[in-house]
């Protein structure tokens, strides 16, 4: 099936279709034809949306957050999928969290000629970083622990220049994880204002004035927002965009939108996996570029041996000089 229409109308018609899809969970299982109506959306939405070509724009920014759950949980099954993920889908950056195993991170560099990595040495879910240098476009200037006071798991800083002069930094995050009105509510909420203070004293203080956020944030965008860890960001709009936000807002009621997964008739789908952007970079990003990628509807073996977590991809438009 072959649409030819604009990105803004394709994901307002995904959203009608999966809305549908999800009321359908609703009807009774005694009644006739719901379980052949359901499948029949569902094939309709994923024929048209969820194709699985990785349509990069020539000459963009490919960047990507992946939670990879404990990687590799599931031994050299787990380690052969997100390979070949990693191959189809040719990420130039990749945020990684819940690193586990660091001699499978090599092994999984070995076995990409074009890519180089890093990751923080503390810990056992570790953040780190697979980035495309093989065809000299993206250079690395330096990656190091973020020293700001984020617990219980610091972030992963990189500073990478392209071949045409434009900078830019990316920072990946992990929060901690649990549920909201506790302890790490708090901790999340701290842990990102010292984040925005950070990004805000470089703006006003270096020339680091383009920032990428992306990682695991555990925690609900739309909350009410004397709840909302988010506020402190999202209050600053001048000079910082959720690139995930309209996703994360139609999620669960479009399970497609979620990057957590969850129980197909439930609303324990969650949309924790966020890509932030500062000013500096608000002209580079490609327009509604930002996508879940629903690696599990292709692959029904996907959540047992890869991750719970959904990929997150957002493109932008830099100067590479060609």
């Amino acid at each position: 099936v072959i649409i030819t229409t604009s990105n803004s109308v394709l994901h307002m018609m995904k959203n009608l279709l999966a809305i549908l899809l999800h009321l359908f969970t609703f009807i009774p299982e005694g009644k006739i034809m719901k379980r052949y109506i359901k499948y029949l959306l569902a094939v309709l939405l994923l024929t048209v949306f969820c194709s699985r070509e990785p349509a990069q724009q020539s000459g963009s920014l490919r960047v990507a957050t992946w939670n990879l759950e404990h990687f590799p949980h599931s031994g050299d099954t787990t380690f052969n999928k997100v390979l070949d993920i990693i191959r189809e889908y040719q990420f130039d950056i990749l945020a990684i969290q819940e690193l586990s195993s660091v001699s499978s991170f090599y092994r999984l560099l070995d076995s990409l000629p074009d890519y180089q990595g890093d990751y923080t040495s503390d810990g056992y879910l570790r953040t780190a970083f697979i980035y495309k240098t093989g065809d000299g476009n993206l250079i690395v200037e330096d990656v190091n622990r973020l020293e700001i006071s984020i617990e219980p798991r610091a972030p992963l800083i990189a500073r990478f220049s392209t071949s045409g002069g434009e900078d830019f930094t990316v920072i990946n995050i992990h929060l901690k994880a649990d549920d909201s009105g506790t302890d790490d509510e708090e901790r999340r909420e701290e842990a990102i204002g010292s984040l925005k203070s950070y990004m805000d004293s470089l703006r006003h203080h270096s020339n680091q004035s383009n920032f990428i956020v992306l990682g695991d944030w555990n925690d609900l965008i739309d909350d009410p927002f004397d709840e909302n860890v988010y506020s402190p960001l999202l209050l600053d709009s001048l000079n910082y965009l959720f690139l995930t936000e309209t996703l994360a807002r139609g999620c669960p009621v479009s399970p497609f939108n979620c990057t957590c997964v969850g129980d197909a008739d439930s609303l324990e789908w969650k949309f924790y996996d966020h890509i932030l952007i500062s000013k500096g970079l608000f002209d580079n990003y490609i327009d509604n570029s930002v996508e879940v990628l629903c690696l599990d509807v292709y692959d029904s073996t996907y959540v047992e041996y890869v991750s719970n977590h959904r990929p997150v991809v957002a493109e932008f438009e830099l100067d590479y000089n060609r």
